[in-house]
């Protein structure tokens, strides 16, 4: 089908049910991949969200999802190197984020699966290095991080040929569905896959998302169905990364099959340049044409949102 993507208000399960029809997402057993990295206010997807795309999947969910350093309640300093160290104190605020955020409970209710591919991968239960680079360059040919090919679960590799879901939420730091695909490094803090001052982060988020690509059949969605921020100095919240407002939920969602395509459509919606994301000009040629994104249809009530990346009301 066109890579062109599909954006939408969605009101309900039955709106996104029919849109994930729309675009092909079908199969027995789906991954999710929702974006979990830190705990704050509109920058993860919460129980709400989950909620409504599982009860809008044609099949039964694989939830998956790394550890991460910023992703707990505050009470230990993780950092690149210490990560393994604090390997029992992660597991137990695993088990506190998806308790106390009650997308635990979301899980259990629609019988979810979750894999964690940190946990998977330190314990020693990856997939064989040689099998998944032998898949990958059958399909892409090699990456230059080839280290990347060692962080694959045994669980998630034998699921390959399934359908995966990159469940992004909007951030106008444009972290969107191809980069949401970087959460599946295990290091809980992946200072090393940035590089100084960001220079390796393009190439890492397409060397992940190459392998990802390779092994499933990847469906981006990028949503606004709950608060959401946007960053400038000054805003009610702070992060390392920025200070952000929360503005209300949209009620928009962008969805496709080309993660490019979604992406660029998400920052054009908003009023940014996708030919300025240097990570879509790298997978360009290889995961997709992110120009299909320019002309996806864009409904007339997205106008109220342009340039709220620069914080505008």
């Amino acid at each position: 089908m066109s890579g062109v993507p599909l954006v939408q208000r969605i009101a309900g399960a039955a709106d996104l049910r029919s849109l994930f029809e729309a675009v092909g997402l079908a199969g027995e057993c789906i991954l999710v991949k929702p974006n979990w990295f830190s705990l704050h206010p509109g920058n993860y997807t919460g129980a709400e969200v989950l909620d409504l795309v599982l009860a809008a999947l044609p099949g039964r969910a694989i939830v998956v999802e790394s550890y991460t350093g910023m992703r707990h309640d505050g009470g230990r300093k993780i950092t690149p190197k210490n990560g393994r160290s604090h390997w029992d104190w992660l597991r137990q605020q695993d088990a506190w984020f998806l308790a106390t955020t009650g997308i635990g409970d979301v899980l259990a209710r629609h019988g979810a699966e979750f894999v964690n591919v940190t946990e998977a991968v330190w314990s020693g239960r990856g997939a064989p290095e040689a099998e998944v680079a032998t898949r990958v360059e059958a399909c892409y040919g090699a990456i230059d991080q080839p280290e990347l090919y060692r962080y694959v679960p045994q669980r998630l590799f034998d699921l390959a040929g399934c359908p995966l879901l990159s469940l992004a939420r909007y951030k106008p730091t444009w972290s969107l569905s191809l980069k949401n695909l970087f959460g599946l490094i295990p290091d809980p803090l992946r200072d090393r896959w940035h590089g100084i001052r960001d220079r390796d982060l393009g190439r890492s988020i397409v060397n992940i998302a190459t392998i990802y690509h390779a092994l499933f059949r990847t469906v981006g969605l990028v949503e606004t169905l709950a608060p959401f921020p946007v960053y400038h100095p000054g805003g009610q919240y702070h992060t390392p990364w920025g200070d952000y407002d929360l503005r209300p939920a949209a009620g928009v969602v962008i969805c496709g099959t080309s993660l490019p395509a979604v992406d660029a459509a998400a920052a054009r919606a908003f009023g940014a340049d996708p030919a300025q994301l240097e990570y879509l000009q790298l997978a360009e040629g290889r995961l997709g044409n992110w120009r299909e994104g320019l002309g996806a249809a864009m409904p007339p009530e997205l106008a109220e949102l342009r340039g709220l990346s620069e914080g505008d009301e």
